[in-house]
């Protein structure tokens, strides 16, 4: 199991994390990962198989003077090999990651043009999966991964969104409490 903590450095002005990997037997001794304070706040989630995290980061570290004017970013975290890779878009907000339960895609919620949309990352290529110029945030996959759940503005109000998911398209959107 790959456990995240907080740490905080320069007296509030930065927070970061510590990865560390934990035997759920006991038998072996905790171990930190990439070294102490290298994972930058934010959401994370894990693939299935544990064997990758994807983590959203700050771009800068200081919650004071960065994040509203450099973004935030996603990235990749491969257990085995104990590295971080970037991964989403080229420019813009990143956040809120979500690993698909089959397969390999990755939902992600992005502000590139002044609001927040959902992105789907697989094989290589991030295709944008809502386009509304309300915010769409927080995605959570179904167990079988054919469906995305998520936050939406678009009625005025915070409800959750429903994706129906196909191999090529996005089939259908609804909302759970209409």
């Amino acid at each position: 199991m790959v456990l995240k903590t907080h740490q905080d450095y320069n007296h509030s002005r930065t927070f970061r994390y510590d990865l560390f990997l934990v035997d759920a037997g006991g038998k072996e001794p905790i171990r930190l990962l990439l070294g102490k304070g290298q994972i930058p706040n934010d959401r994370a989630s894990q693939s299935p198989d544990h064997n990758t995290l994807v983590i959203g980061q700050w771009e800068s570290l200081s919650i004071v003077n960065g994040f509203k004017d450099e973004g935030t970013g996603l990235l990749l975290y491969a257990v085995p090999r104990n590295s971080l890779t970037p991964l989403g878009l080229d420019s813009g907000y990143q956040k809120h990651p979500a690993v698909a339960p089959v397969g390999k895609g990755i939902a992600f919620a992005a502000n590139r043009d002044g609001n927040w949309n959902l992105y789907l990352r697989e094989n290589g290529t991030t295709k944008q999966l809502t386009s509304d110029l309300a915010h769409e945030l927080y995605p959570a996959w179904s167990p079988n991964g054919d469906k995305l759940a998520f936050v939406s503005t678009r009625s005025g109000t915070e409800e959750i969104w429903l994706l129906e998911l196909s191999s090529d398209n996005v089939k259908q959107l609804t909302g759970l409490d209409s």
